[in-house]
């Protein structure tokens, strides 16, 4: 069976065999089913299931699981119903022992009134056993009703004489009558006898047995609840659980992992893969691998996630949509999931073949990576190896950028001078015409290779000083300057906000705001104490145009990474990002030459 059905995700199994298979299923909201999918040998047995499944949607009953759809023309068919968490009869008596006194008025009388709501709306149970009647939070619940394939038991007859032989196991457990003796009294004995009576036409209805029982006091003494706690949480809840319980630290790291064990296939639905672990600590800090071991194990326990041979999976791909905090993860990062298993898988590649130029990113497919790693993803940290091999990447195309445009700008000379050479500088049209082709150039270029376009900007300015030129010579660049708090220390806080014009500083309980473009102190008054957590070094805070890109997550300033096209972006090593810390550097366009490399976001 696949981990989807129609629009159901797929749990674990509920039954332990027969002919519906029936597992813990959940729709796309979160919401918990019982899924079975029955084994339909023919037209005839499909056309007798479906008679039966419209009968039992007619049902209205409390003491009835319902049956809420029935898919029986796809491939494979299937019925969904009502999930009822609690333990099922059987595990009850196994665990627990037999049944005695009024528990048994009480089991009797809820089981009898479900066949008799059954029975009146058309409907028979047909395969009632044991594991058939959940003892829940609100009493006895009927299951398995419409899911019924035997022609011979798809009678009402056969339904009470399966209440008969459930009350004898409720009585007597699986050993039933050998060796222990009168466990029914009277009332409830004779009840019993008639119901198991061999000729079908001399058995009472379920109507009579549940109007003979309601005449019993012992029926009368509320309803029966099972003899411990129910403990059956959906995954969602089990999930958050164990999220619950881990440190910060491992926390941190749950997205990291979880959303390297999804993928998307074809038609874009997500998926679930394996990953190993090798993969998930390559290039890690030893803090960081002792994390996601902690992840794997907690998670491993609680049987959410299975390993074998050292590659974690997800157990169960209801987990998906069972777990809200799973799935708010992957909508955030769904369109950036391809792109990532495709930069992750050539990274790998380009580690194992001895890092060769060759097998970096270029074209189109580093474009992709730098614009999901710049902008696209919330939740995923790339690793040190994805990074290096980005920075790769980018530092070949800056290379092979900075050679091509030196080759075209002798050759823009060349053409300059030629033209001039043959035509002169009668009217200066040429001149404009050559300007113009520099300053476009210039403009293309800025990102890429500022110096360059420098060098470009003023050619054209003194082939021709028309308006185009004009602009290119006073373009701003990417980066203009730089300011650092002047009381950085190793347990300051910074934040900047969203036009990148103000700095927020905290350090040791005082908070202080700058303007950033004149780096004057705004205000200054007491703040929160926090406790101490290791800080890299004194920050920077960067000013930028307006029109530059920066890489953010919701709520918390990150340092800028690369972005989808090559340029001189600002580098900065990773800061602590459970504490929103911000740390920037830039290359002053004052300074011909200066280079800054993509940095790593957090």
């Amino acid at each position: 069976m696949t981990d989807r059905l129609g629009g159901y995700w797929l749990g674990a199994r509920l039954d332990g065999g027969g002919h519906v298979i029936v597992r813990e299923a959940y729709d796309e909201s979160g919401t918990r089913h019982a899924l079975g999918v029955p084994c339909l040998p023919d037209a005839e047995a499909r056309a007798r299931l479906a008679t039966a499944a419209s009968a039992a949607g007619r049902v209205r009953s409390l003491s009835v699981a319902r049956l809420t759809e029935a898919c029986l023309d796809g491939d494979p068919p299937y019925l969904v119903g009502e999930y009822i968490p609690g333990p099922t009869l059987r595990q009850v008596v196994d665990r627990h022992g037999p049944y005695t006194g009024d528990a048994l008025y009480r089991l009797a009388t809820a089981v009898a009134t479900a066949l008799a709501a059954a029975h009146e709306a058309g409907a028979v149970h047909g395969s009632l056993t044991p594991d058939k009647v959940i003892l829940g939070t609100e009493g006895p619940r009927l299951v398995g009703l419409g899911w019924c394939l035997s022609r011979e038991q798809a009678v009402p007859a056969a339904d009470v004489h399966a209440w008969g032989r459930l009350l004898i196991f409720a009585a007597y457990g699986p050993d039933e009558l050998s060796g222990h003796g009168e466990r029914l009294d009277r009332p409830l004995r004779g009840l019993v006898a008639a119901a198991l009576q061999r000729d079908p036409e001399r058995r009472p209805s379920a109507h009579q047995l549940l109007l003979s029982l309601l005449d019993a006091p012992q029926s009368q003494q509320g309803r029966l609840l099972p003899p411990e706690p129910v403990s059956d949480p959906p995954l969602g809840v089990r999930a958050e659980t164990v999220y619950a319980r881990l440190s910060p630290a491992e926390q941190d790291l749950v997205p990291d992992v979880f959303l390297r064990l999804v993928d998307l296939d074809s038609d874009g639905s997500d998926i679930i893969v394996t990953a190993s672990r090798t993969d998930l600590v390559a290039g890690r800090a030893t803090d960081e691998v002792t994390s996601i071991d902690g992840v794997l194990e907690a998670y491993g326990k609680a049987g959410l996630l299975t390993e074998g041979d050292d590659s974690p999976a997800i157990t169960y791909a209801a987990l998906l949509r069972a777990w809200p905090r799973l799935h708010e993860w992957l909508d955030g990062e769904r369109d950036g999931l391809a792109v990532h298993r495709e930069l992750a898988r050539a990274a790998r590649r380009w580690e194992a073949g001895g890092r060769r130029e060759a097998a970096l990113f270029r074209g189109e497919p580093l474009d992709r990576a730098l614009a999901w790693a710049a902008s696209g993803r919330r939740r995923v940290t790339l690793s040190a190896g994805e990074q290096t091999f980005l920075d790769a990447g980018l530092a070949r195309v800056r290379r092979r950028s900075r050679r091509r445009w030196t080759v075209m700008a002798g050759l823009l000379s060349v053409v300059v001078l030629l033209a001039l050479w043959q035509r002169g500088a009668a009217d200066g049209r040429l001149d404009q015409a050559m300007a113009r082709v520099a300053a476009s150039r210039a403009e293309a270029l800025r990102l890429a290779d500022p110096v360059t376009a420098r060098k470009l900007s003023l050619a054209a300015w003194r082939l021709a000083p028309i308006p185009e030129a004009r602009r290119a010579l006073t373009s701003a660049d990417p980066a203009v300057d730089v300011f650092a708090d002047p009381y950085a220390g190793p347990r300051s806080l910074h934040a900047i906000s969203d036009d990148g014009s103000r700095l927020a500083a905290l350090d040791e309980g005082t908070l202080r705001v700058y303007d950033i473009p004149s780096r004057r102190l705004l205000a200054e008054t007491a703040g929160p104490v926090r406790p101490y957590a290791p800080w890299p070094g004194p920050p920077t805070a960067t000013r930028w145009p307006s029109s530059a890109s920066t890489a953010r997550t919701s709520g918390t300033p990150r340092p800028a990474t690369a972005s989808a096209r090559p340029s001189a972006a600002a580098s900065a090593p990773p800061g602590n990002s459970r504490h929103g810390s911000a740390r920037a550097a830039a290359c002053c366009s004052r300074r011909p030459g200066c280079r800054a490399s993509a940095g790593r976001g957090t």
